[in-house]
Parts: structure tokens; sequence; C-alpha cells
């Protein structure tokens, strides 16, 4: 799934790769020309003899020109790295983000396409902190660090060829550190993951929690317990900033490791290089240039390591996320003819699968025939509302069958649209009346939106705006817009 929006982009991407790696190359040069510009300061020849085979590379007649060939040739490679940059960010990055968004909306389809029941065992703010935190860090983890890998490392192997054909020894002496670093990204990045997946957890703990004390607001007031909630909150809070803190610490070590074995690296190429120098091996503009090469190296081999972290943290989330995506998602089913006799209830039996196992409904029986009005009672936990939510197509029952006209109903999701659904409860989409009221027809017109509001007693505007909170209207109005809907 994470990748599959970049084969669809590939023409884009493939124009963004070689822009990196132009820019690459120029980054290379930069270093290149390091040694030749400071020879020339210091008068040691004319600009062809300083700079090698590079100066076929110069404009007619820039070679005698000495330094200002060089800074000539210093503006166009500035010209062409500036110029492949921007192509990297219009074709790989816009691609990149382009992916980031799909991967995205099929998360978020695939939860809303998940049974109610898997909704209903799930807490909300724990869902939203999977599709908006983990999402973002799955993203970061597939398609940021792929572009950050790709620039980083096309950077360090441009790098490391000026400097393996410089100075070849002395580039071994210097990479001989490389294998530690490695093995210090590998042990830091485990580390890494594992206080990104606590921490993940935290965030999911703390976004219930927060909706939970949310949506029961009147109830905290009227029991006068915000302080005990607050508390609460506090302390998921302070889970979660333990875990992220443990995080910045243990990724801040990696620098640390990178800088003393860096420098541990150049110091022992440095000694060896006065050898090569004193005995003719190397030319001083050419070492310049090496140790240039070496040092602008540290920066892309540094980015790898921070992107080998990232993919790190990002798999904690992938994995809480693939946990999401594990829940088989509702098939679609066609919508239902109008009702003409009656629809039946046969033999329903259903259990809710964390519970003490009982029964909530079994065996029940019941005919609601057209145009008839029916009162199910019972006392509170006898099923009235799990068997209201498989009439109307939004559970599906352990046992029994429903009909519609005598047919039974084999997909449950085809008696939506056609059984109306008004919980105890209701909630309002933000937005206007008329917003609300499409929502179960799209296409209705607005004499048809006025004759639904009057059916249900609501007088009121359709440009009225309301949202989930209800935005001023009183409950009776709620539920009334509601029963319209």
């Amino acid at each position: 799934m994470a990748f599959a929006p970049f084969r669809r982009r590939w023409p884009q991407i493939a124009l963004g790769v070689g822009c990196l790696a132009v820019a690459a190359l120029a980054s290379a040069a930069y270093a290149y020309l390091t040694g030749p510009l400071l020879a020339l300061v210091l008068g040691a020849g004319k600009a062809t003899a300083a700079l090698g085979a590079v100066s076929s590379l110069l404009p007619a007649g820039a070679a005698q020109l000495g330094l200002l060939g060089v800074a000539l040739l210093l503006v166009a490679v500035a010209l062409v790295k500036g110029l492949s940059m921007l192509g990297q960010a219009l074709w790989l990055d816009g691609s990149a983000e382009l992916a980031g968004h799909e991967l995205r909306a099929a998360l978020h389809a695939h939860v809303l396409a998940l049974p109610l029941v898997e909704h209903r065992e799930r807490a909300r703010g724990e869902v939203l902190a999977r599709l908006l935190d983990d999402a973002e860090r799955v993203k970061e983890a597939t398609v940021s660090a792929l572009v950050a890998s790709l620039r980083d490392g096309l950077s360090a192997l441009a790098l490391l060829a000026v400097a393996l054909l410089l100075a070849p020894r002395l580039a071994l002496v210097a990479l001989v550190v490389l294998p530690l670093v490695a093995l210090a990204v590998a042990s830091i990045s485990r580390r890494v993951r594992r206080a990104a997946e606590r921490g993940q957890n935290a965030v999911g703990e703390l976004s219930a929690q927060l909706d939970e004390a949310l949506g029961a607001i009147a109830e905290i007031k009227s029991a006068r317990a915000e302080p005990r909630v607050a508390r609460r909150l506090d302390d998921a809070s302070e889970q979660l900033s333990r875990w992220r803190r443990r995080r910045i610490l243990t990724r801040a070590a990696l620098p640390l490791f990178n800088e003393v074995l860096a420098a541990a690296g150049l110091g022992a190429a440095l000694l060896y290089a006065g050898k090569l120098v004193v005995g003719g091996v190397i030319a001083p503009a050419a070492l310049v240039s090496f140790f240039t090469a070496m040092l602008m190296l540290y920066k892309p081999i540094k980015g790898l390591g921070n992107t080998v972290q990232t993919v790190a943290a990002g798999r904690a989330s992938l994995e809480r996320i693939a946990e999401l995506l594990s829940d088989a998602a509702e098939q679609q089913a066609a919508p239902l003819p109008p009702l003409e006799r009656r629809l039946e209830a046969r033999g329903l039996r259903y259990r809710y699968r964390h519970g003490d196992g009982a029964e909530v409904l079994a065996g029940v029986d019941l005919t609601l025939a057209r145009g008839e009005i029916v009162a199910v009672s019972g006392a509170s936990g006898a099923g009235k509302s799990t068997l209201l939510a498989l009439l109307a197509g939004l559970d599906t029952p352990a046992a029994g069958a429903l009909c519609w006209d005598g047919e039974p109903v084999t997909a449950p999701a085809a008696l939506r649209g056609a059984v109306g659904y008004v919980p105890q409860q209701p909630l309002l989409l933000a937005g206007s009346v008329a917003d609300n009221l499409r929502l179960a027809a799209p296409s209705a017109s607005d004499a048809q939106l006025e004759r639904a509001l009057h059916d249900a007693g609501l007088d009121i505007e359709r440009s009225r705006r309301v949202g989930s909170g209800a935005s001023g209207l009183s409950v009776g109005q709620v539920q009334r817009l509601a029963i319209a809907r």
C-alpha cells in the first residue's frame, strides 16, 4: 500500500531523481574546485595547471583568466545545482506529497467502511490518533524517507567518488570508521523504535481521554469533577511527554557518535596525509579538495542516519496502522426496492464480542407492517438499541434473518438508505441545514428539502449553519432535523 502511489507517478519521479543526481554532481564539483581555487589565490600557477582535467570545462579562453575563470565555473555550477533542486522540488517532492495524501485518503476510506461494531469497540480518540499522528509518521517513514534517502545517498556517492579520485588511500583511511557509524545507527534506531511505539500508544490514550472529557463536559461540570478529570489528563500527558523525552534523548546520541567517529577518521587521514604531501604523492590543492569533499560528505551521511531513525519510528506507527487495516471493511450492497408489505425479523441472535458472553438477543421474532407504528419497550440492557441497529442494517446478527417483503436480506448494508435511523442523541455534521439533509439524499431539490423539514415539524432556514455540537439549536430541533434527514 505504501508505495502504490509512486508507481502511478514514475515519470515525474524519474525526472526528480535525475535532478537529484545532477545536484549531487554539482555538490561534488564544489568540493573538487576548492583546492584549485585556493592554489590560484595563493599564486600557485595558472588556472589550467591548478584545475587539471576540469580546465577543459571552462569557456574558451577562460583558463587564461585565472581566478575569473574559476569564478565563472562556480557560478555555472551554482546555476546548475539551483535549477536541479527546483526540478527536484517540483517533480519529486510534489509527487511525494501527493502520494502521502493518497495514503491518508485510502486510510480514511477504509476506516469509514469498517463495520459499526469495530467503531463501537475502539475509543474514538485512539482512532483519531492513528488517522492523524500515526498516518503522518507512516508518510514520513515511507514517502519522505524515500526522498531523503535518494537525496542524501546520491550526494554521498558523488562526494565519495571525488575523494577516491583525488586520494584513494586517504579515503580508505578516513572511511574506516563507517562500519562503527553503521553499528551505532542500528543500535540507536532500535531504541528509537521502542520509544516511538510507547509514545504513540500514549498519544492514543491521551486522545481517547480528551475525546471522552470534551464529549461529557456537561456531566463533568454537573459533578464538579473538573479538577479530577484535569489530573487524569495531566497523568496521560506526562506519560506521553516521558516517552517523547526519551526518544529525543536517544536520537540526540547519534550526532554525538557521528561527530566523534567522523573526527577520528579525518584525524587519522590528516596524519597520513602529511607523509603523502612531503613525499610528493599528492598535491596540496588535491589534498584541500579531498578534505572539503570529506567534510561535505558528513552532512548526507548524517541525513541518512536521521532517515534510518525516522523509518524506525515510523515502523511503530505502521504496525498500529496495519492493525487498523487488518479489520475487514464492509461490502457495498445494492439498495432495496421501496417496502410494500412488511419488514420481518426471524430468530435474531446477537452477543457482543467483549462481555460476559451472554446473548443480548436470543431468538427475536418481529414483524413491522408498512404504515404501522410499533414501540419496543424493555429494561435497560434488554437489547432495544441493538435490535434497532440490526433492523437499520448497522450491525450483523449472529444468527437469524431479516426479510424485506418476504425476501431474505443477504447483506445488512442493503437496509441502509431504505431504513431511516434517528438515535436518542443524534449528531449533526458541520455545514448548513441543507448539507445535513443532503447527506441522505445528495440529489434532493430545494423543494424536497423544504418538504422534509415541514413533515418533521421544523421551521428553520436551509442555509442556517449547524455543526456536530448543534450550533445553537435546541435538543428538540436537533432531533427534528435528524428526522428530516
